[in-house]
């Protein structure tokens, strides 16, 4: 789980790194690049936004190796199985934005909704690294007890 949020994070950080560039509309088709699988990787802004589409190549099919590993155990896993729907549902939306982000020639609402569902996927992500941590279960249940305010709330 770990490895998976790591590699989102990544895949975030990449992203950001294609919007600090200028390098999000470098080509108008999507999902080739100038009509090319490999566009011209000579030219600085092509290549920065294809190790991008490639990270996110990458990570997509990590994640949904993980991703099927953790379905497969949603009776013990509950909370991580749901997660996980969500990671993966946001993930496929998340390559209609980024297609969308190109089609739309940069348009701010997809733009933001790239943005917005990177973090949703990067979180669930993460948080099924957290509670899949050991011993979770017990401190989350010394944490209730604690608190009995927030029970009845």
């Amino acid at each position: 789980a770990m490895g998976a949020a790591g590699a989102v994070l990544v895949l975030l950080l990449a992203g950001s790194y294609v919007t600090g560039r200028e390098a999000g509309y470098v080509f108008g088709d999507w999902p080739l690049m100038n009509g090319r699988f490999i566009p011209d990787l000579s030219i600085e802004t092509h290549a920065i936004h294809f190790i991008h589409r490639v990270l996110a190549a990458i990570t997509g099919i990590g994640l949904l190796v993980f991703g099927i590993g953790v379905l497969r155990r949603k009776t013990e896993l509950p909370l991580q199985a749901r997660l996980t729907h969500i990671a993966l549902g946001c993930f496929a939306l998340e390559i209609l934005v980024g297609a969308a982000n190109v089609w739309s020639r940069l348009d701010p609402i997809f733009v933001t909704l790239h943005l917005a569902l990177g973090t949703i996927i990067w979180a669930s992500v993460a948080g099924i690294a957290i509670v899949s941590r050991p011993g979770f279960r017990e401190a989350a249940g010394v944490a209730r007890r604690a608190l009995p305010a927030f029970e009845s709330a």
